[in-house]
């Protein structure tokens, strides 16, 4: 069989050269995925080098399931350097409910995974429910049950509930922020957080 990476389960946009734009992402996701062996991101959308005014809408039960590295299991940016395009955002709305990466790796953001040179300049509002992150539960590494995050948001605002990671090295049951410079990191965080977790080696995947 052919060992494939797969990003974007029902979006997928990229450039190969220079910077492209989308204007407005106004639709609910519902149940897209991607499956792969090998490497898998964005199992609903996918951003490389795109950037978008805003993304409003509701991600419900989308996913990855992959064999290697997997990253957002409703939304993913592409992972570049300084030398190329990154992608911004403007803003995002809407509720993230069951959305949740499987992986026999690495992963990061059940629901959302933001990769270095990422900018969200007006903010993420919204309500994250139930998303989830489980790696091998011998060495697998997962960060960011709900939002994983290594670029920069302004402002992150609203209800984290019951989100999780399991496996064996482990960080942020509802968020996980992780920078490579001084530019990555989030402004200011607001909400509520009830019931997210961490569950250390008990339950992991197995591949």
């Amino acid at each position: 069989s052919v060992e494939q990476n797969a990003y974007g389960g029902a979006i997928y946009a990229g450039v190969y050269e220079g910077e492209g734009y989308i204007g407005k992402i106004n639709a609910d996701f519902v149940e897209n995925y991607v499956k792969s062996v090998v490497d898998g991101a964005g199992g609903a959308m996918y951003l490389s080098a795109f950037d978008t005014d805003e993304i409003v809408g509701d991600f419900i039960g989308n996913y990855i399931e992959t064999g290697n590295n997997a990253y957002g299991g409703a939304i993913s940016t592409a992972y570049l350097t300084a030398s190329l395009d990154g992608v911004e955002i403007g803003k995002i709305v809407g509720k993230y409910k069951n959305n949740y990466v499987v992986s026999g790796a690495y992963a990061r953001g059940g629901a959302i995974s933001f990769s270095p040179y990422t900018i969200v300049k007006d903010g993420i509002y919204g309500n994250f429910e139930g998303n989830y992150i489980i790696v091998d539960a011998n060495s697998g590494d997962g960060y960011g049950g709900a939002i994983g995050s290594m670029g920069w948001i302004s402002e992150i605002e609203g209800d984290f509930t019951n989100n999780y990671v399991k496996g064996e090295t482990i960080k942020g049951g509802a968020i996980y922020v992780n920078s490579i410079d001084e530019t990555e990191g989030v402004g200011s965080i607001k909400g509520s957080f009830v019931k997210n977790s961490l569950d250390i080696g008990t339950e992991g995947f197995s591949a």
